[in-house]
């Protein structure tokens, strides 16, 4: 499958230098040019088309000039203090920073970590990183520690490392964030204080399944959420029948049902997402590195994502990653069914049914997943033996 935009961007690392060639298309080659020569790198030109950068490698994949310099062409904050391993763990940490690592390690340990460090000041805090099934992890697991979840599922990979935790809070985290706010716990936890039962930085809205418009359901994003120790354990923690998504979603509704009010905090945070299913299903050599140095736009992240999900993971003409997802939808319909019915008495009923008819070929849910997962487990051998 052609990479369109990002088929230009290219990184080569060799004992001596990391070069970057960027197509014209993802950022300025001008501009590049003029931040170049601020961060001391060598840059060249290739006309309108694409430009090249480069920078000495003395320690690996992601030379600080080079994060700092695609840091300000993006017109993020310059690059946080590297944290270096083993960290010391308070005692009784306030919070547990619990971040499931599946393709995306690298950016891990380079961005997202750093930033919680450097934004978490004066409070007890530990990380609590849960391994899920990605061989490239394994650095990042002696590194920094945690749990090995090999299922490749994000909810058994959050309720592995929720069992891990220490903390009075648990703030969940995708891979692909940065926290650029010094307050960020601050605010949560006055929010919690305030009555809230949860408090997520992004939420979605969910106003159309299986073709049919619904009452738009609120989703928590965990970039991050924060919510008591105990009032996680209480809702039953994340529905572990999820695999490849909508486990925020069922947790939404979980605790919509039990009364509890899940609350939107303002907080300053960079959301890349989709770099871990861009890994996963569709990688390029070297795109670990050019994610961990916030090279690629946002924007290109999403389409290369869109277009693998248009194709989806087809066997026999059947696209099993849509009869997944829609699986996981029809699950989270059926378990709450009778409060979705107080919320509207119809639409969710005629979503539900819609996905019923569409699921008929692929079998009951469960059985949809497992040969999901069989397939994907096949798509990525095959990656691993083409590349």
């Amino acid at each position: 499958m052609p990479y369109t935009e990002l088929s230009g961007l290219a990184l080569r690392l060799d004992a001596a230098a990391v070069e970057i060639r960027c197509p014209g298309t993802l950022h300025d080659g001008a501009r590049a040019r003029t931040l170049s020569r601020k961060h001391g790198l060598q840059f060249q030109s290739e006309g309108e088309d694409a430009w090249r950068v480069r920078a000495p490698a003395p320690a690996g994949a992601c030379p600080w000039a080079l994060k700092a310099f695609f840091a300000e062409l993006g017109g993020f904050p310059a690059p946080y203090p590297e944290v270096s391993a083993p960290v010391s763990i308070p005692a009784a940490p306030l919070v547990s920073c619990i971040i499931v690592v599946n393709h995306n390690a690298l950016f891990v340990r380079e961005q997202l970590i750093p930033s919680l460090f450097a934004n978490t000041h004066a409070q007890a805090f530990e990380v609590v990183l849960a391994h899920n099934g990605a061989a490239d992890s394994e650095s990042i697991l002696a590194a920094f520690g945690g749990v090995r979840c090999p299922s490749g599922a994000v909810s058994v990979a959050y309720n592995a490392g929720a069992k891990l935790a220490r903390g009075r809070y648990l703030a969940f985290f995708h891979d692909d964030c940065v926290l650029d706010d010094p307050h960020w716990l601050e605010k949560c936890t006055a929010a919690l204080e305030r009555g809230a039962a949860a408090v997520a930085a992004e939420f979605r809205r969910l106003e159309r399944i299986g073709g049919v418009e619904v009452p738009a359901l609120p989703v928590a994003k965990c970039v991050p959420l924060l919510i008591r120790a105990e009032d996680f354990a209480s809702a039953g923690r994340f529905d572990e029948f999820h695999y490849l998504g909508y486990e925020d979603l069922d947790f939404t509704l979980r605790l919509a049902q039990l009364g509890k009010r899940v609350e939107a905090v303002d907080l300053r945070t960079r959301h890349f997402d989709g770099m871990s299913s861009v890994l996963k299903y569709c990688p390029l050599p070297g795109l670990a590195a050019l994610f961990a140095m916030s090279a690629v736009p946002r924007a290109a992240i999403l389409r290369r994502f869109r277009e693998f999900a248009e194709r989806g993971l087809r066997r026999d003409g059947v696209d099993y990653l849509r009869l997944a997802l829609d699986a996981q939808l029809f699950h989270v319909l059926m378990k709450y069914r009778e409060f979705l019915a107080g919320i509207d008495s119809s639409a969710y009923a005629r979503a539900a049914e819609r996905l019923a008819r569409v699921l008929e070929r692929g079998g009951d849910p469960s059985s949809i997943l497992a040969r999901f997962k069989a397939l994907e487990r096949e798509h990525e051998a095959a990656l691993r033996a083409a590349a």
